[in-house]
């Protein structure tokens, strides 16, 4: 994200490269140097140099980055950064006005504190995405690949953002922490107090346990879509009356909220039946006539084809080394002054590595010795 709104982000790899440039366990991509849309799409913009921080010589040069830098960012667990030299503490004095962000699975305190984690595992596992949205007794959640990552990383971009402007008054550095359990943590606060002992609700729940003016409906034609009602005083007449019910507005049972849950199998049987005898088309018109809250459910295929999406630019179509193309998502954050986000091709394994030493003082000759000896690769 800070790359596409224009900052300049050198990645630092290792000489074997990012384990995601290889990332085929669960998805069924290209992963060529001329075609890799995983990579691409998180990569983008950013320059990439590759060096060996376990030689003295690469660790140099990474210092004499910083020596420059804003931000440092890493995902490296707080053992081996502090094994590197490149810890917080070890470098805090030397570089008092860089910005330290640091993302860790599940903190740094705490019994788990030393815990590898993934999104999958510390983002989706540990909260009850998994098996609480699934329904009771049945297999647990797939979760998508990513969504967990994406989320903790929007986080650490706000608090680096943050720490930037407080720099700008204080002139002094910062350290800044994300985790993907504390971030999902956040993002799940809402269902963390609704399932709290003292309210008593409890989950997983079969879809009818939920509510009925706002949950998910089947049309006649077999499209799945969901409304929501908050305000349901100012709504629930309406839309009983455009789908042809009117009959249910007045039925003491659902005079209020309270009583529309208390008889909510029997409201979800007859939205069930009204909505389920109009094909969606129907549905949708008489919706958008009462300005109800609601959507078709979509696939994650048709993101790629919404011309909503596309007229916003949310996403933008691409082109790879290979001659194809796809369509990749950009930052959700747009803004007047720095106007739309530039896309440049994310870069191979050390392409800008020779380039980014010279900018740091080094000769043509000491690169290609350092290249020689496993220092770096270019």
């Amino acid at each position: 994200m800070l790359a596409d709104l224009g900052a300049d982000v050198i990645k630092i790899e290792n000489l074997t490269g990012d384990t995601w440039r290889n990332y085929l366990a669960t998805s069924k991509t290209e992963w060529t140097p001329a075609e890799n849309p995983l990579w691409e799409m998180y990569n983008m913009n950013k320059r990439t140099v590759s060096l060996n921080l376990r030689e003295a010589e690469g660790k140099e040069v990474l210092l004499k980055l910083l020596a420059e830098a804003d931000v440092f960012i890493t995902n490296n667990h707080p053992r081996a950064l502090k094994a590197m030299g490149i810890d917080y503490d070890s470098i805090k004095e030397k570089f008092p006005s860089l910005v330290y962000a640091l993302v860790t699975a599940y903190g740094q305190e705490g019994p788990d504190r030393n815990d590898p984690g993934f999104d999958a595992v510390a983002f989706w596992g540990r909260t009850g995405m998994l098996i609480d949205l699934a329904e009771p007794n049945g297999n647990p959640v797939t979760t998508s690949s990513s969504i967990g990552d994406c989320i903790t990383g929007m986080a650490l971009f706000g608090g680096i953002c943050s720490a930037l402007y407080s720099r700008s008054r204080t002139e002094k550095g910062d350290f800044v922490e994300v985790s993907l359990y504390g971030t999902a943590i956040w993002s799940c606060a809402t269902m963390m107090a609704l399932t709290e002992d003292v309210y008593g609700n409890s989950y997983p729940k079969t879809r009818t346990d939920g509510c009925p003016y706002s949950s998910s409906y089947r049309s006649k034609d077999g499209v799945w879509f969901i409304i929501t009602i908050l305000d349901y005083n100012r709504f629930f007449k309406p839309l009983c009356e455009v789908m042809g019910a009117p009959e249910l507005a007045q039925d003491p049972r659902y005079k209020d909220a309270a009583g529309a849950m208390a008889h909510r199998k029997e409201l979800f049987a007859e939205f069930d039946r009204i909505f389920g005898s109009f094909d969606f088309a129907e549905v949708e018109k008489r919706l958008k006539s009462v300005d109800l809250v609601f959507n078709r459910m979509r696939h994650f295929s048709e993101m790629s084809k919404d011309p909503q999406a596309f007229a916003n630019d949310f996403v933008r179509e691409f082109s790879f080394d290979s001659g194809r193309s796809f369509v990749t998502a950009l930052p959700p954050i747009h803004s007047r002054n720095s106007g739309a986000s530039e896309i440049k091709r994310a870069g191979h394994l050390g392409e800008h590595t020779a380039t980014v030493l010279k900018e740091l003082g080094y000769s043509d000759e000491k690169i290609e010795d350092m290249a020689k000896d496993r220092v770096i690769r270019t």
